[in-house]
C-alpha cells in the first residue's frame, strides 16, 4: 500500500500499491483521504478529519477520532445479500450507505447517518444524532444520549428506543412501521405516522412491520 503525504497540508492519501490487491488500510493521526478497492476492505481511519471512500466490496470501516466522512461502497444498487459496516468514532461523522445492506453506528458525538435502498441497521451514538433509513425495510436503534431524530422510509421500518433521559423524535414515514420502547416510554419521546407502538421488552417478531398489502 502506497501512502503519499502532502507536506503543506499534512493530508495523507492512501491508495493501493499498483502490484498489490490491497484489502487493509490504516490511516494516520492527520487528515486522510482513504480509497478502498473493489475487494473486501478493512479500513481504520484513526485520528484526524478523514474522508473515506470504501469502494465496491463488502467493507468494514472504523472512523476513529476526528470528524469523518464515510461513504460505503458503490452508490449503485448492489446484488446479493452482502453487508457493509461503518463505525463513526468519537467525533462528528457523516456516514453514507449504499444500495446494499448496511450496518452503520454513530458512536461518539452527534452524527448523521444516511442509508439508501437496502435493508439497513442504523444505531445512534452518545451525541445528538440524525438517522434516515432510506428506501429499504430498516432496523433503527436509538440507544445513546442526546436529542436524536430518526426518520423511516417508504417501506415498513422497525424502531427500538432505549430510555436515555433525552428527547427523541421519530418520524416513521409512509410505510407500515413499528416502534418498541424498551422497558418504559419517556414522556418526551415523540412519534408520528407509526402504525404500531409497544412499551416493554416485547419480542421483535411480534413487532416486525408487515407489508402494506397485508
Amino acid at each position: 500500500m502506497a501512502v503519499t503525504l502532502t507536506m503543506a497540508t499534512g493530508v495523507g492519501l492512501l491508495l493501493p500499491a499498483p502490484t498489490a490487491n490491497a484489502e487493509r488500510f490504516v490511516g494516520t493521526d492527520g487528515e486522510d483521504d482513504i480509497f478502498g478497492t473493489a475487494q473486501v476492505d478493512l479500513i481504520f481511519a484513526r485520528g484526524g478529519n478523514d474522508n473515506v471512500f470504501a469502494g465496491a466490496g463488502a467493507d468494514i470501516v472504523r472512523g476513529g477520532r476526528g470528524n469523518d466522512l464515510i461513504r460505503l461502497g458503490s452508490p449503485e444498487v448492489a446484488s446479493g445479500d452482502r453487508m457493509e459496516s461503518a463505525n463513526g468514532g468519537p467525533g462528528f461523522d457523516i456516514l453514507f450507505g449504499t444500495g446494499a445492506r448496511d450496518r452503520m453506528n454513530g458512536q461518539g458525538a452527534g452524527d448523521l447517518l444516511l442509508a439508501r435502498s437496502g435493508a439497513d441497521e442504523l444505531t445512534d451514538g452518545d451525541g445528538r444524532d440524525d438517522l434516515a433509513g432510506g428506501a429499504g425495510r430498516d432496523l433503527i436503534r436509538l440507544k445513546g444520549g442526546g436529542r436524536n431524530r430518526a426518520e423511516g422510509g417508504p417501506q415498513g421500518d422497525f424502531f427500538i428506543v432505549f430510555p436515555d433521559g433525552s428527547e427523541d423524535r421519530i418520524k416513521c414515514g409512509p410505510g407500515r412501521d413499528a416502534v418498541a420502547f424498551r422497558f418504559r416510554r419517556e414522556v418526551i419521546d415523540q412519534t408520528t405516522d407509526c402504525e404500531k407502538q409497544v412499551v416493554g421488552p416485547t419480542r421483535r417478531q411480534i413487532l416486525r412491520p408487515v407489508n402494506s398489502g397485508t
